[in-house]
């Protein structure tokens, strides 16, 4: 993405109504982080649904700006994870994710 107000993480990407991305990753221990994702709706509101593993949550945002935003809670397992990030409605300019 070009966007001026982006982060420069290089790997932005749109995902339009029904479209998916995912990642696997790995942790060194079990434990409960909270998600943060720096996105933007591209027009209008954005609904979509996050699952960490088996976990799923609901995920909005009506910010065409990008800005960092809660997700949620998710149990981590020591060793191999997914996350996944499905828009359910409309355009998502997703940035970044980040466990705290």
């Amino acid at each position: 993405s070009k966007d001026a107000d982006q982060f420069l993480s290089e790997q932005s990407v749109i995902l339009n109504n029904t479209e998916w991305v995912q990642y696997d990753f790995e942790s060194l221990d079990n434990k409960k982080h909270r998600l943060i994702i720096k996105a933007a709706a591209l027009k209008d509101e954005v609904k979509a649904t996050i699952w960490i593993n088996k976990k799923k949550l609901k995920f909005t945002t009506n910010n065409t700006a990008f800005s960092e935003k809660e997700a949620g809670y998710f149990f981590v397992k020591k060793g191999s994870n997914t996350i996944k990030i499905q828009v359910r409605k409309n355009q998502l300019k997703l940035d970044w994710l980040r466990l705290d």
